[in-house]
């Protein structure tokens, strides 16, 4: 700075430029469809540019009640609860940085029960009641004898497509 009779001064003023924390970016996976009984393993994915994600946390939004495991880790599961009908679960899960920083985001899951198949992502009633089967009555035979065995069976639904005989004891035998 200069005065009007030239005389000059100077200062110095230090400024810190603080980065801004940039959240996480959180993954939580692609909806999916899944049999009930059956075990779900969640595979998210998440990252932090900036510094690195410090803890995870999955958590249930709505559907029928189930027990997470593993919900502090990207790889979360859980067992599909038995369902009457198509029922949605939505979990979300969150990441947060290393500075406090946190995202989220959910994905739905769509439990089905056992009578129903998926088939080219839609869902067909499966209604197949099990074949009526018959061995015949148990009878002797001599040693080296060959036989036919009597057996029978039917399907009330459509037509047997296999048979199969299997020994469960005795000396062994070619069927």
């Amino acid at each position: 700075m200069t005065d009007a009779s030239g005389t000059a001064a100077t200062d110095t003023v230090n400024v810190w430029v603080i980065p801004i924390n940039t959240p996480p970016l959180v993954d939580a996976g692609s909806a999916a469809t899944a049999a009930q009984e059956n075990v779900v393993n969640m595979s998210a994915t998440a990252s932090d540019n900036d510094g690195v994600i410090v803890t995870y946390q999955w958590e249930q939004l709505s559907g029928p009640s189930i027990a997470l495991f593993n919900s502090n880790t990207l790889v979360a599961s859980f067992t599909a609860p038995i369902v009457e009908s198509s029922t949605e679960i939505v979990l979300r899960l969150t990441a947060i940085d290393d500075e406090g920083a946190s995202t989220s985001d959910s994905v739905t899951l769509t439990i089905i029960p056992a009578d129903i198949a998926v088939e080219n992502n839609t869902e067909t009633t499966v209604d197949n009641t099990a074949p009526s089967v018959s061995a015949g009555p148990d009878f002797s035979v001599d040693s080296e004898a060959s036989i036919m065995l009597p057996g029978s069976a039917s399907d009330s639904e459509g037509e047997i497509v296999s048979y199969s005989w299997t020994q469960v004891s005795g000396t062994p035998v070619d069927l």
